[in-house]
């Protein structure tokens, strides 16, 4: 009796700390805070941000868990890289030109009249960040650096067919080297943040906006436009951020999973701007929106105006002490070659 007695309590004080040990000796996991500045049905939270917190959960066998905050919640636009280096969030997704100065030499990939989709010029863009681009990154772990689509321009009354039609027209820039582009066409750019543009086109504060068709159902903005001019005047430059202080934490196993979801991620939006773009200029040229291609002369006019922006960004980055000749002698190597003669030739 005795015995028995001995040793059923011995298997209930193991069973008491075999269940101990799993609840205060579970690893826990490690929490990323996900923090995308565009709304909740964008393309970019859809086909980028979602698949990526989908991979890293399941790769790491939950190891790791993300809490995902989408339409600013954790901050504006502008602030996102910020948000990343002083670890409010630990993976972000920023616009370069939302920042200007701080990532100055990464907008040579938004120049005019270079590659005709994201793809491209967001492997053009990766290159260039291995092998000059990433001094200016020191203060983050970079999952990826890429592009959107090329950007084209909406108007709500005016239509822009020509040179002369732009001059003085009010359009919403993003800000960076595109807002020089458009200064060169006679275009007058109004920098703004993407959630203002709809309620600034609709009270006619600006005209217009530019971006890549893909981003614009995100914001409806084709409820405030008659008019597309297609003309590819840049692809602005992107990257998805992470703290430094956050990967560094993290085991190698968990490292990898990390950075191969950045480099799925680099693949997933280059292909949803790509993919998107078509869907939306069929969904506006459905809901009756005019899609302008400016004239083959016209275009030759358009595109000896915006070439001259190129040397201007060689001579600001020199200038500002910063090796803009070598960043875009190694861009030039990497560009379509009717684009990069023709850059060349501006240059001399």
């Amino acid at each position: 009796m005795k015995k028995r007695l001995f040793f059923t309590g011995l298997i209930l004080v193991l069973s008491f700390l075999t269940s101990a040990i799993g609840v205060y000796g579970a690893e826990k996991p490690y929490v990323l805070r996900v923090s995308s500045f565009v709304s909740a049905i964008h393309h970019i939270n859809r086909n980028m941000f979602e698949p990526f917190i989908k991979e890293v959960e399941t790769e790491s066998k939950g190891k790791i868990k993300c809490e995902f905050y989408v339409a600013e919640a954790l901050g504006k636009a502008k602030d996102h890289a910020d948000l990343a280096k002083t670890g409010i969030a630990d993976v972000v997704f920023i616009v370069q030109s939302y920042t200007p100065g701080r990532f100055s030499l990464s907008t040579v990939t938004e120049l005019p009249f270079t590659f005709p989709n994201s793809t491209e010029a967001s492997e053009a863009t990766w290159k260039l960040y291995k092998s000059h681009l990433y001094k200016q990154y020191t203060d983050f772990h970079v999952l990826f650096l890429g592009n959107t689509s090329g950007y084209v321009i909406g108007s709500r009354t005016t239509p822009l067919r020509t040179l002369q039609e732009m001059k003085g027209v009010k359009i919403r820039t993003s800000g960076g080297y595109i807002t020089k582009s458009f200064e060169a066409l006679g275009i007058t750019p109004v920098p703004m943040p993407g959630v203002e543009i709809y309620t600034s086109v609709e009270r006619g504060l600006i005209e217009g906006y530019v971006g890549p068709y893909a981003s614009l159902p995100g914001y409806r903005l084709e409820e405030v436009t008659k008019f597309i001019t297609e003309l590819n005047l840049g692809n602005l430059c992107i990257a998805m951020l992470m703290n430094k202080n956050t990967y560094e934490k993290l085991p190698d196993a968990l490292k990898k999973v990390v950075n191969k979801a950045g480099e799925h991620a680099r693949r997933n939006i280059s292909a949803s701007y790509d993919s998107e773009d078509g869907k939306a200029k069929e969904m506006m040229m459905k809901k009756g929106i005019e899609v302008i291609v400016p004239s083959q002369g016209e275009m030759k006019r358009i595109y000896a105006a915006g070439m001259k922006v190129w040397k201007q960004w060689v001579q600001e980055m020199e200038d500002k002490g910063l090796p803009g000749r070598a960043v875009m002698d190694a861009y030039i190597k990497l560009l379509p070659r009717d684009t990069g003669e023709a850059v060349l030739n501006e240059l001399r």
